[in-house]
């Protein structure tokens, strides 16, 4: 974390730009000066946390069809099924 002009700069939160630098970007969002912070690497290999990831992704996705089925039934139940229209 550096300070310029009494800001402190934190990567990925908050950065001062001089002018020049954002005219000389023709004034594109933010994010370009603000970063993102140094990444660290945590031994595992991106194969591995990207088939863990795809994994929990269906998992969830499952989940949320159940759910979604669930509240239908119940809906359902209560006498607002997908033809019930309200006034």
């Amino acid at each position: 974390m550096s300070e310029i002009g009494g800001h402190a700069e934190i990567p990925s939160y908050c950065k001062s730009a001089p002018l020049a630098e954002i005219r000389k970007h023709a004034h594109v969002p933010p994010g370009r000066y603000v970063g993102t912070p140094p990444q660290e690497n945590d031994g595992e290999a991106f194969e591995q946390k990207t088939a863990l990831a795809t994994t929990q992704w269906r998992q969830q996705q499952a989940e949320a069809r159940r759910l979604d089925e669930a509240i239908e039934a119940n809906l359902v139940r209560l006498g607002f099924g997908r033809s019930t229209v309200l006034p």
